[in-house]
């Protein structure tokens, strides 16, 4: 007896992962209001008391120490699955999450964190009953945590992952280039933001050029108050919207630099709407986390990044500048001058939002959704097995396929 018919496995590093779940839940659950959908903390789960710790520390290191995040997250790039340092992650909590699995007997399992994977993959290579999984990818990058043996089907930002993944051995036919799935809300209007070539799609009063600053939900932006000091300068032709999440102290010094903007700075702590602000902005200046990045391409909206984070955020905004989408920045000054363009050229606006449109994914939590179906339908018995198990990734999956199979 199922407790919960979809079992969605997030984490709280950033606001990411849980945006990604909530997307799906409601993609599901539209579709079939009776589904029970149940999202959980990986960690809560498996590390309940090492999990706060671990969100502070990812903040501060990314901060902080930058370089030393991006040794760590190269120097697990590569990981095999069946290596030691990957077993000996996967026991991590391993008893605690098998209870749990056991306890509420999910009929699918979705993945919208990398580790959980890992950990079912090295369950059922050990024999241990288990419905399918799905991993849902969110970042455009290839990262060894993301791929497991077993896994039912990838759920990938972009096509250019698919070659990407296949290298690695996962067969194409396990791969589905949806993009990243989203929120109700975000997708692009013609000609919303005031365009002169917008046509007549264009609201009726131009509003002034806007730039929507955001550091995620943790608020990780530091350099935000130096931004928007900065594009204040360009005169009383721009406004300036500033997101500060989470990150009460942000928002203060955010709220300290409005007072004295006269109304062309307006600060905002965590918000819900980001979709209302992104469709009333000419440009966003934000980090570059995967959902970030989609919700942006999805409104049509340029994006400019500043700093992004070593590691996945690198991944994310080498994607966006391929795009035409985006560009990403080091410096203030040159942030601001790419502002200063945006400005003073419409055509220049317009080339990056149709660029962003051409590459934006509104529909992905719809299509994800349908494939969840599917799965949930055919209660896992549907196989995918490639014809043919050549490489190492197959080579490690059949064993686990193979138990599965004779467990139906």
């Amino acid at each position: 007896m199922h407790t919960c018919d979809v079992l969605i496995l997030s984490a709280s590093y950033g606001a990411g992962h849980n945006q990604v779940s909530a997307a799906l839940k409601t993609a599901l659950t539209g579709r079939r209001p009776e589904l029970r959908v149940e999202i959980r903390d990986f960690m809560d789960i498996t590390l309940p008391r090492a999990n706060r710790i671990t969100q502070v520390g990812y903040v501060q290191m990314v901060r902080r120490f930058p370089a030393g995040y991006r040794w760590f997250y190269e120097s697990t790039s590569s990981i095999h699955p069946g290596s030691g340092a990957q077993m000996i992650l996967n026991r991590l909590g391993r008893d605690r999450f098998l209870g749990f699995i056991r306890r509420t007997s999910p009929g699918l399992i979705v993945c919208t964190f990398p580790i959980p994977a890992g950990m079912l993959s090295s369950l059922r290579l050990q024999g241990v009953h288990l419905p399918p999984w799905v991993t849902v990818v969110t970042d455009v990058v290839v990262h060894s945590q993301w791929l497991n043996p077993g896994t039912e089907a990838y759920v990938v930002p972009d096509e250019s992952l698919v070659a990407a993944l296949a290298a690695r051995g996962i067969p194409a036919h396990r791969i589905h280039p949806f993009g990243i799935p989203l929120r109700p809300g975000f997708a692009g209007l013609p000609g919303w933001r005031g365009d002169s070539q917008a046509g007549d799609d264009a609201p009726p009063e131009q509003p002034r050029f806007t730039a929507l600053v955001m550091g995620g939900a943790l608020g990780v932006l530091d350099a935000a108050p130096s931004i928007c000091d900065a594009l204040l300068d360009l005169g009383s032709d721009i406004k300036v919207i500033a997101v500060a999440g989470r990150n009460q102290i942000l928002r203060r010094r955010l709220a300290h630099l409005s007072e004295r903007s006269r109304g062309a700075l307006e600060v905002h702590g965590y918000v819900e709407n980001v979709p209302d602000l992104m469709r009333s902005s000419h440009v966003l200046i934000s980090k570059a986390g995967g959902v970030t990045v989609y919700e942006a391409l999805a409104m049509g909206l340029p994006m400019l990044i500043f700093r992004p984070i070593p590691g996945q955020e690198e991944g994310n905004t080498r994607f966006l500048s391929r795009t035409g989408a985006g560009q990403a920045f080091t410096r203030i000054s040159d942030l601001v001058h790419a502002v200063r363009g945006l400005m003073v050229n419409p055509a220049r606006r317009q080339s990056m939002r149709a660029a962003a449109l051409a590459y934006g994914r509104p529909h992905a939590a719809e299509r994800t959704a349908e494939l969840l179906l599917s799965l949930v339908k055919d209660g896992g018995a549907r196989s995918t097995r490639p014809a043919a198990a050549s490489s190492s990734y197959a080579a490690l999956d059949a064993p686990g396929e193979a138990r599965w199979n004779q467990s139906l």
